[in-house]
């Protein structure tokens, strides 16, 4: 649903997530939605960081947690490389930026920053969807574990930019008169079942509008198996944030309304809209907002120079 956006410090993180399938073995079986097959051997590389290898059996897990709700097996050959190389740059932003730290010494870093990296290695360790790829072997133990460093290792480096970057009231103020309409954000919550056909879509529509229960049916048939435990609902987006149709559906709804089949790459949804609202930050939050924006602007500044001077070989 949501865009297969990862810019160049993001972590490979669990935005709108959907069960997908991954094979441990030797050789994975990369079938997409194209009718395509491709036999790949997980030990193949793709890319090197200052000599460390980066292999597709890596990349393929970390696609698991970054599919963004598409079952890997049913994207087009398109989409499979699109988010396969996303993926790659985000794992090799991350090498890069481990090897900063390293550099720099972990020893220099804040109480404050072992903290935080304590709080969000907590937070995945509960994650349910993490958990439940491992437990069900879509993902391995390392790779649990790199995803947690990978959060960790970019909240040192953003804080660490924080603290170089020392913005100034005068720059947030500017900032702002010249990006007003973008400090002000529409967003849509809504509910979702999404189906593999239109057939089972249309079936299920007409179930709701006979009255049974929206959630029940959504746990029990979407395919969206992490919204499902919810009823259904998904986190809110705004506009260029969702897969086109899904989203100009949800911005032409009136609340309540419940709309489908809406067709996008991930299959037919029938989706429900449960609020909109047109969030306007206080100036606290806007001060906030701000700073952040002009503190990831530099940290990705920064890490390009990091990319540019590091020795990286594609394969």
């Amino acid at each position: 649903m949501v865009k297969k956006i990862i810019p160049l410090i993001a972590v490979i993180s669990c935005i709108l997530v959907f069960s997908g399938c991954v094979n441990q073995n030797d050789n994975i079986d990369n079938n997409n939605g194209s009718g395509n097959a491709a036999v790949v051997s997980k030990d193949a590389p793709l890319a090197s960081v200052d000599g460390e290898t980066i292999y597709f059996q890596q990349v393929f897990e970390h696609m698991e947690i970054a599919a963004v709700g598409v079952p890997l097996e049913r994207m087009s050959a398109e989409e499979f490389d699109e988010l396969k190389m996303s993926v790659l740059e985000s794992l090799i932003g991350n090498l890069v930026i481990r090897n900063y730290l390293t550099e720099v010494g972990i020893e220099g870093l804040t109480l404050e920053v072992l903290a935080i990296a304590e709080q969000v290695a907590e937070r995945f360790h509960a994650d349910i969807w993490l958990t439940r790829l491992l437990r069900q072997d879509m993902i391995s133990q390392q790779t649990f574990n790199d995803h947690v460093e990978f959060v960790q290792n970019s909240n040192w480096f953003l804080i660490r930019a924080r603290d170089e970057r020392n913005v100034t009231e005068e720059e947030i103020f500017e900032y702002f008169e010249a990006n007003r309409e973008q400090m002000f954000r529409e967003v849509v919550l809504t509910s979702h079942i999404l189906l593999a056909t239109y057939e089972e879509a249309e079936d299920i529509l007409a179930r709701i509008n006979d009255g049974e229960d929206f959630g029940a049916l959504a746990e029990a048939y979407s395919l969206d198996h992490t919204s499902s435990l919810m009823g259904g609902m998904v986190f809110e987006f705004g506009r260029g944030e969702a897969q086109p149709a899904y989203e100009e559906a949800a911005f032409d709804m009136e609340i309540g309304e419940i709309r489908g089949p809406v067709e996008t790459a991930v299959g037919f949804h029938i989706i429900r809209l449960d609020d909109r609202s047109r969030q306007e930050p206080h100036e606290g939050a806007l001060r906030y907002i701000v700073t952040d924006i002009l503190v990831r602007n530099y940290a990705n500044e920064k890490l390009r120079g990091l990319r540019d001077a590091a020795t990286i070989i594609y394969y």
